[in-house]
């Protein structure tokens, strides 16, 4: 284990945040090592409202954010608990993850997909909610695959 700053890393894994205030970005290299992973235990005791997460990082073990926390997951997506809040991605397809980081999506946050360049969308069972203007300005959207809202 190791310590650099304002985080406790081993290899590529992010282990723990030691920072204060209520914005933590994760970085995307620590002590020479481009890291890929988030522990479980990585906020457990921090206070922040919001983490930005780097695009090299390819796994987030469960629960490792509070269902307040706001997470930017840089080049894939945003979300909080058990709502996607936005895709950050570049590509004209895309599918809704049905879990992150351990957390079952249930609903797809307002303007999710505002002006987004999206042209196909797959939504998986399970959505319960899809929030107003969800797809405001997404003038490229053509179709919506698996639409199919839980319990309906």
């Amino acid at each position: 284990m190791r310590w650099e700053g304002r985080y406790e890393f081993r290899s590529n894994r992010f282990l723990r945040y030691l920072g204060e205030g209520s914005e933590a970005v994760v970085p995307e290299v620590i002590g020479g090592r481009i890291i890929s992973h988030i522990d479980a235990a990585a906020f457990r005791d921090a206070s922040v409202s919001q983490v930005t997460v780097p695009h090299s990082v390819r796994t987030i073990i469960s629960n490792t954010f509070t269902p307040e926390t706001k997470v930017i997951w840089q080049g894939r997506y945003r979300f909080r608990g058990n709502t996607f809040l936005g895709y950050e991605g570049t590509r004209t397809a895309f599918t809704v993850p049905q879990e992150i980081a351990g957390r079952q999506i249930t609903a797809i946050g307002s303007r999710a997909f505002a002006n987004s360049n999206i042209i196909t969308l797959t939504i998986p069972e399970g959505i319960t909610t899809i929030g107003d203007y969800a797809f405001l300005n997404a003038t490229n959207l053509r179709t919506i695959i698996n639409y199919r809202i839980a319990g309906a």
